[in-house]
């Protein structure tokens, strides 16, 4: 007809007074093309009244006149719409309004219809949509405008979501509880949008890519909106990967991934801006075309992130700016401002930085100004080789406590402060090259510290190694050779070695090897332990007798020797590991034998003594010479093999000596492995397995003797 719907379920079903349940109209199997209205219309303004279930049907063409969703429901209530195909309709696919509700949506393919796939508004209620194909229409995917009454849904999971002309998921003054497992891509508008107040109470294990062809982000949430996002992919967006934005808006990521943003236009993979909020735990975010990692900006924002991986931007990994609260922690920026900026470009913010990494930057590692803030237990490394350095501070005002800044590339100073900066420096480590002169085409480290001659800085238990110069005070001069302005630094108690062109001041200074292991911690008997200046609230807790100079507390982890025997009962070969503990301890024969413990099990070898007793089996050091070690850790050192030998005797046993051949290498550390036969049980020796360590040669023979039985790996550790 000239109005009306295709198939008409008005005020149908509803409680039954005689069986005290619920009846629903049945609408199945149809096929409903070029209605008026609605292709399939259900309508109630009776709560107790309009209950149907909708499945199998095809329907299209629906609202001819101009109005009218493909099946479209008005206040009445639907147990289930399932599986059918609505297409080429006037407006929704499926549509739900003036308080409709249903209790599942599932399995429909809903495509090319002007408006959304599934549009909900009007106070609508869903408990479920899932599996459900919806793509090509001309606005969202899935649509909830509440803009007239809050739209409700649960549960939004499974569905594939693809090619709509607005969002993939659009919710608008809405409240969605969980949005799951869904596959949404290519849709010109963002994945997921949150706006006007809306909220997604879990977004979890979604699949977002190349949303927002039209130059939108994978997800938006903006207006006051708030959401949790987790194990989510956003890729390829057309230009932000989450934009968050507004006063009120507040966002959780947790072990997000986010990459290849902007690719339309200029689009972090990130943006926090306008006073919105934002929390990210264990997000990688990696790759972006022209545009910063993660932009933040504007006063009330506030940006927290957490063991995050932040790599690959054409920009900056990290641009904030204009008032941005930051803070940032555990987490690793590496390989940012490939166009020659810096890792992390702060400017006017309030800025804390904890436990970061920042590498591989081809220049500045970090670039602050105007800001305040603290910079703490970070690692800079191999940041500025095309130009610039680690640490650059601008008219700021900072603390810079417990940093590590080693290996750099670039031929500026490790830390920069300039334009009326302050500092407080306190407890790093700062390292340059070998030589501590700069490398080929002035590539070298640059001084530890430049303080120019309008800043100020105190510098306490600090370790400068091998630089040009520790701390360099800037000093200006008129034309006529008159000091007209000089840095104000106060520095005491630092350590200094290596320097090769002055910049050693302060009082109580170290001019000593600090001793460092590779894992740059203070070994036993360094000058800077126990020797730092004590400062309230910055090294408190300590071990010894006072805190240690430098950026690390005490020794480290265990430095000890590891040796491991991996095996089983009864197998025929074993794998003997040996290794040493962190670089600078001498390979030496003296080194080997006192570093040994004292006998704690029974028997005896070749002039040499047992001195283990793990799984029963006495650790024998044989004596003996084959030849003298020196020179490790330096330049690559001897290299040894013994051939077999079964000379070895002792109470009557019998050893077999394999083959071993040990290199040293010119990095400091070493390990090394040696296979062995074992021999079966023999009852006519009491002897037990022994292998021998030979402290002249330092691995100089090395075996089991026989009778041996084998229970399983062990390991053992001096």
């Amino acid at each position: 007809g000239e109005c009306g719907a295709g198939i008409g379920a008005d005020e149908t079903g509803g409680f039954d007074p005689k069986t005290g349940k619920i009846v629903y109209h049945l609408i199945e199997g149809n096929y409903v093309n070029g209605a008026a209205n609605a292709a399939i219309g259900c309508r109630s303004g009776d709560q107790n009244a309009g209950y149907v279930t909708i499945i199998n049907n095809e329907v299209t063409g629906g609202g001819r006149n101009g109005l009218g969703s493909g099946i479209g429901m008005n206040g009445a209530h639907a147990s289930k719409i399932s599986s059918n195909r609505t297409y080429a309709n006037h407006e929704a696919g499926i549509g739900l309004r003036n308080g409709a509700s249903c209790d599942l949506i599932s399995g429909n393919t809903a495509y090319e219809n002007n408006a959304a796939g599934i549009g909900l508004c009007e106070g609508a209620k869903v408990t479920e949509i899932s599996s459900n194909e919806i793509r090509d229409n001309g606005a969202a995917g899935i649509g909830h405008d509440g803009s007239k009454g809050s739209v409700v849904v649960e549960v939004e999971h499974g569905n594939r979501i693809s090619g709509n002309g607005g969002a993939g998921i659009g919710i608008v003054s809405s409240r969605v509880t969980e949005i799951r497992s869904n596959l949404i891509e290519n849709n010109s508008a963002p994945g997921i949008t949150l706006i006007a107040g809306s909220t997604a109470g879990l977004i979890l294990g979604n699949t977002l890519d190349h949303n927002g062809a039209s130059c939108h982000a994978g997800i938006s949430v903006q207006d006051g909106s708030s959401a949790t996002i987790k194990d989510t992919t956003i890729s390829f967006s057309g230009a932000v990967g989450i934009g968050i934005f507004d006063s009120g808006t507040s966002v959780t990521l947790e072990n997000c991934t986010i990459n290849d943003s902007s690719q339309c236009q200029y689009g972090p993979n990130l943006t926090v801006q306008a006073g919105a909020k934002v929390t990210a735990t264990g997000c990688k975010l990696t790759t972006t075309t022209g545009s910063p990692n993660i932009m933040a900006s504007d006063s009330g924002t506030i940006l927290t992130m957490s063991g995050c991986t932040v790599q690959k931007s054409a920009k900056p990994g990290l641009v904030a700016s204009k008032g941005a609260n930051i803070t940032v922690r555990d987490t690793l920026f590496d390989t940012n401002g490939a166009d020659a900026t810096a890792s992390l470009v702060i400017d006017g913010c309030e800025i804390h930085l904890h436990g970061v990494t920042v590498q591989n930057s081809p220049h500045w590692g970090l670039m602050i100004s105007n800001s305040t803030g603290s910079i703490e237990q970070c690692e800079f490394s191999k940041n500025a080789f095309a130009g610039g350095g680690q640490i650059t501070i601008d008219h700021s005002d900072l603390d810079l406590i417990r940093n590590l800044l080693h290996d750099p590339a670039g031929y500026h100073n490790q830390i920069r402060l300039v334009n009326e900066s302050s500092g407080r420096i306190y407890h790093n480590t700062i390292i340059g090259n070998a030589t501590g002169g700069a490398g080929p085409g002035n590539h070298g480290p640059g001084d530890g510290l430049f303080v120019d001659a309008s800043s100020t800085a105190d510098v306490r238990n600090n370790i400068f190694l091998c630089l040009p110069k520790g701390i360099t005070r800037e000093i200006t001069y008129d034309n006529q050779g008159r000091v007209t302005a000089e840095a104000d630094v106060t520095a005491s108690t630092n350590c200094f070695f290596g320097i090769v062109d002055g910049g050693t001041i302060g009082n109580r200074a170290i001019v000593q090897d600090p001793d460092l292991t590779e894992g740059y911690y203070l070994r036993t008997g360094s000058p800077c332990i126990d020797a730092a200046e004590r400062i309230r609230g910055v090294n408190d807790d300590f071990t010894g007798r006072s805190p240690d100079i430098g950026a690390r507390e005490g020794e480290g982890p265990c430095s000890g020797h590891i040796l491991n025997v991996q095996g089983g009962e009864d197998s025929q070969t074993s794998t003997l590991t040996v290794k040493s503990p962190s670089a600078g301890n001498q390979a030496n024969s003296s080194f080997w034998s006192t570093a040994l413990p004292a006998a704690t099990g029974g028997g005896t070898g070749s002039g040499g003594t047992a001195i283990g007793a793990l799984t029963g089996s006495p650790i024998g050091v044989l004596t003996g010479s084959t030849g003298t070690v020196a020179g490790w850790p330096g330049s690559e050192g001897p290299r040894y093999s013994l051939p077999y030998s079964s000379s070895y005797s002792s109470t009557g046993s019998f050893g077999f000596y394999s083959p071993l051949s040990y290199g040293f290498i010119s990095s400091p550390g070493f390990s090394f492995s040696l296979g062995f036969s074992l021999f079966p049980y023999s009852s006519s020796s009491s002897s037990q397995a022994a292998f021998g360590l030979n402290p002249a040669s330092m691995f100089g023979y090395a075996g089991f003797l026989s009778p041996f039985s084998y229970k399983g790996p062990f390991a053992f550790s001096w």
